[in-house]
């Protein structure tokens, strides 16, 4: 099928990090470095695939309300302009009330989009995201700013795995401040 090629191509990402997890040594300390990918896979995993279901989530939600939004306002000015015409005489109490239907349809729809945040949440879930998977690709690749130690030379996992894991709990705590009104309000998902 279409969606078994498509992961094929591209599959889930925690597949894809999973298998790079485990085939890493994250430390010389055997123990410690299963302890590092136990955590990885608990925390940071589990993180980016709950945000990706509330991404997907409220994606659909926001996506179904658009789409209702959309479609009902290019319907509804067709139904106002053929509701006076004297060919539709015979339904014209039908056009009627079709067009009032529409037009509440579309207020409700808007109204919950406006109501539950859903085109804010809808940003800021992707946005987390993508955040998150970058910082925690940079860190395994040791790229970025997880490539060197503080004196300059190049680091290794240990190195930078405090401040990996405050920069994922940085995203998250402004992913969090942005939908429900924390102290952040003014969008620094770009700060993390």
């Amino acid at each position: 099928s279409l969606f078994s090629i498509c992961q094929e191509i591209d599959p889930p990402f925690d597949r894809k990090i999973r298998s790079v997890i485990s085939a890493l040594e994250l430390s010389n300390d055997q123990e410690k470095s299963e302890r590092m990918k136990r955590i990885l896979n608990k925390r940071f995993v589990s993180q980016v695939l709950l945000y990706e279901y509330k991404a997907t989530r409220v994606g659909r939600r926001y996506n179904t309300l658009r789409f209702i939004v959309t479609v009902g306002s290019m319907i509804l000015p067709t139904l106002q302009t053929i509701q006076s015409d004297p060919k539709v005489d015979s339904i014209e109490d039908s056009v009627f009330w079709a067009a009032i239907g529409t037009s509440l349809t579309v207020m409700v729809a808007n109204g919950m989009i406006q109501m539950f945040s859903f085109d804010k949440k809808y940003t800021i879930y992707h946005l987390a995201v993508e955040k998150m998977k970058s910082i925690g690709w940079q860190w395994l690749e040791r790229s970025g700013k997880y490539s060197f130690k503080e004196d300059g030379a190049p680091a290794d996992y240990c190195d930078n795995w405090a401040m990996f894991w405050n920069d994922l709990e940085k995203v998250k705590s402004l992913t969090v401040g942005s939908i429900y009104g924390g102290e952040d309000q003014n969008g620094g998902m770009s700060e993390a």
